[in-house]
């Protein structure tokens, strides 16, 4: 089940993202120069933009040391620079193009189109983007067909799964809207996974992740604002 809000076309959404979307915080506020070089310094340490936790999500998926990630809807970088630094390999993809330009202040390539990036990936992760997407389901669709037999989709979301809607009413209706015009569910992600090894959770931490098989299809509760979901194709 998806929760869909009015949503305009494809390049509209396109341009939204490019020029018009706002959002206090990491999302759309950029250090200065100098706040930038003491980023790098630090490695983001402690900072908004630390992404550590999102490199021990991958570790506990049992994603090896020096595999290969591709960064779905990389914004400015920040967490493909932070994954390079813990070891990986890294691809970024970006659609908003000023975003993906910024990059380069990080020594990156971020790339503006999907095809561009190749295949035979690890893991494709990808953090609050998909609610952002039009079309989702042909997104990880697209998403599977780019990882290697036995690797993985992984992805955060905001929660559109009744048990969250049930538990917390009013924080649902408040996290949908133009910014968030899409809300994936467990029973959505049920339905993509088809028969496919999948974990889906509200629970992201490591330790909670780590347990599950990478054989079997886990639901567990999905009654709190995130969901977190991994997928795995069959080896």
């Amino acid at each position: 089940m998806l929760y869909r809000f009015p949503v305009e076309s494809p390049q509209s959404t396109s341009d939204f993202y490019n020029v018009g979307y706002r959002e206090p915080g990491l999302t759309t506020e950029l250090p200065d120069e100098k706040e930038l070089g003491t980023l790098l310094e630090t490695g983001f340490k402690s900072s908004e933009k630390d992404f550590s936790y999102h490199s021990s999500i991958l570790k506990a998926l049992n994603v090896p040391e020096n595999g290969t990630i591709l960064d779905f809807g990389a914004s400015w970088g920040y967490a493909s620079w932070q994954f390079a630094r813990a070891g990986f390999d890294v691809k970024s993809f970006e659609i908003a193009k000023p975003r993906a330009a910024y990059g380069t202040k990080l020594g990156l390539t971020i790339h503006t189109d999907i095809d561009e990036v190749g295949q035979a990936f690890d893991v494709v992760y990808s953090c609050h983007v998909l609610e952002h997407i039009p079309n989702p389901r042909d997104a990880l669709f697209k998403q599977l067909s780019l990882v290697k037999p036995g690797g993985l989709v992984a992805a955060h979301t905001p929660n559109g799964s009744k048990d969250f809607q049930l538990n917390d009413y009013r924080r649902f209706h408040r996290m949908w809207g133009r910014v968030h015009p899409v809300l994936l569910s467990d029973c959505f992600v049920q339905h993509v996974a088809g028969s496919l090894a999948y974990i889906c959770t509200s629970d992201d931490r490591p330790e909670n992740l780590e347990t599950w098989d990478r054989i079997s299809q886990v639901k567990q509760p999905t009654d709190a604002a995130g969901l977190f979901f991994a997928i795995r194709t069959n080896a």
